[in-house]
């Protein structure tokens, strides 16, 4: 490998040369996908921002249902009206 890194034979050269285009084509890639807004990339979905939303949707599913106003008004009439708003015996 040395001789491919540091040689003056035609190969080395060439192999160089090879490694240079490589190396500016991934500094142009960069450079370029910098500009690009994320909304504009439909087929680009960020495995975080999925794992985050799945999560959100989770937990809205779960949550518990408002409490219709005949339980408040039971709740009134029993003395239970401390009890958590999310919490329906009823």
């Amino acid at each position: 490998m040395p001789r491919l890194f540091y040689g003056h034979r035609p190969a080395a050269v060439a192999f160089q040369a090879g490694l240079l285009a490589i190396d500016i084509a991934a500094i142009g890639y960069f450079i370029a996908t910098s500009f690009v807004d994320d909304e504009g990339m439909p087929l680009h979905r960020h495995p975080a921002r999925e794992a985050r939303l799945e999560l959100r949707r989770d937990v809205e599913a779960r949550a518990p249902a408002p409490v219709p106003a005949y339980a408040q008004a039971v709740r009134q009439e029993l003395g239970l009206h401390h009890l958590q708003a999310g919490f329906s015996p009823l």
